[in-house]
């Protein structure tokens, strides 16, 4: 890119930031984002690494997924991705995520390691160590850690609940210790018929508003779902499917964000319980 694009993309990069702080956007997932990223409390797969370490927790097999979003609100130049896996032991389950967003100018990395553990399969718990890299053409690089902890439990038959607290330890970075994101999310799952959940997260960053998320998935036959979702704080608007073959997932999700444009998202998961 020539200077001036060099500059148009800086400016596009931070004017999406909803605040200051860097590591904000969880976006690691097509199925979550399909339902305006509603996870908190269904959380049942290892992207769960970043929206709820307590998740991992439900989990009795290994896991692999792939996240690709190749063109940030249609932007070529600005791209995200993300690979997660977990394993289940006697001892409790571990999880492992790796996501990168941003172009050349501007690089955010995270990787996070999770252990998750259950009690009698009601209710689940994890922990999740963060080391945060941020580069910026220029200027170098710079890292940091922090922690992240959640919990998630089924009430009854019908419905879950579930918390997830990221960045507790209010990790900050560079030598101007700009502060990472803190983010705070609590929701939960109905699920009226078998193979459908309605889900809602609350989610509150420090000195943001909070955000509500809302999303259906429904599963008409075994080997394809559907899902819609809308949040605030911008209102986005999403939907998606997912298809199912063996061990085989393939996930497609596109949002609409106001005023800022079109993203499409997919993921390839290896399920191997199944």
């Amino acid at each position: 890119m020539n200077m001036k694009s060099n500059l148009l993309f800086t400016i596009a990069f931070f004017a999406f930031q909803n605040s200051p702080a860097q590591f904000e956007s969880t976006d690691s997932d097509s199925r979550a984002s399909a339902m305006g990223g509603a996870f908190v409390s269904l959380a049942n797969s290892s992207s769960a690494v970043f929206y709820n370490p307590a998740g991992i927790g439900q989990l009795n097999n290994r896991y692999l997924s792939v996240f690709y979003e190749p063109s940030v609100f249609g932007l070529k130049e600005i791209s995200t991705g993300a690979i997660t896996y977990t394993e289940a032991f006697k001892f409790g389950n571990l999880g492992l995520g790796l996501r990168t967003f941003g172009f050349d100018l501007y690089r955010e990395s995270k990787l996070t390691l999770v252990y998750a553990g259950s009690h009698r399969d009601l209710i689940f718990w994890g922990i999740g160590i963060n080391y945060y890299n941020l580069s910026i053409s220029g200027y170098g690089s710079a890292s940091s850690a922090g922690i992240d902890a959640g919990a998630l439990t089924k009430l009854g038959d019908y419905f879950s609940w579930g918390l997830s607290a990221r960045n507790i330890t209010g990790a900050k970075i560079g030598i101007t210790e700009q502060a990472i994101s803190r983010t705070f999310v609590t929701g939960f799952k109905y699920c009226p018929a078998e193979k459908t959940n309605i889900l809602i997260d609350f989610e509150k960053a420090v000195a943001q508003p909070v955000m509500v998320r809302f999303g259906a998935e429904i599963s008409p036959v075994s080997v394809l779902s559907l899902r819609a979702g809308i949040s605030t704080e911008p209102v986005s608007y999403s939907a998606g499917a997912g298809f199912k073959y063996g061990i085989f997932c393939l996930d497609y999700s596109v949002t609409v964000t106001e005023p800022l444009g079109i993203s499409n998202r997919f993921n390839i998961s290896l399920d191997f319980g199944k």
